[in-house]
């Protein structure tokens, strides 16, 4: 599943701290998706990710982002696939946050 967290922060300029035209905003947004990698021979051979319904609409924008990290295509499997893959394999969190990514143990 890839999740998407929007983080908006306020800072102001100068000690006014209320809204003016010395204030900005930032938005912060960070996108998250388990998966399991597959490596034979020290090369990528596949990676899967959970099928999710909440991104089924964006589910081309989903596999973009993951194949950008990952450079090879991501496969979407349906909940009892993931279930077992996740039994035999190590499952870990992609996560980019302000254009960085970072791999997390799940």
């Amino acid at each position: 599943m890839l999740v998407l967290k929007t983080r908006v922060e306020k800072s102001t300029v100068g000690s006014n701290p209320t809204f003016s035209s010395n204030s900005t905003w930032r938005v912060n947004m960070t996108k998250t998706s388990k998966f399991v990698r597959v490596v034979r021979d020290g090369q990528i051979v596949v990676v899967f990710v959970p099928a999710t319904i909440l991104w089924k609409d964006r589910s081309q924008t989903r596999d973009q982002w993951l194949n950008k990290y990952f450079g090879v295509g991501c496969l979407s499997v349906s909940r009892d696939t993931w279930l077992s893959l996740s039994k035999k394999h190590e499952v870990k969190f992609l996560i980019e946050e302000n254009g960085k990514y970072r791999e997390e143990e799940y």
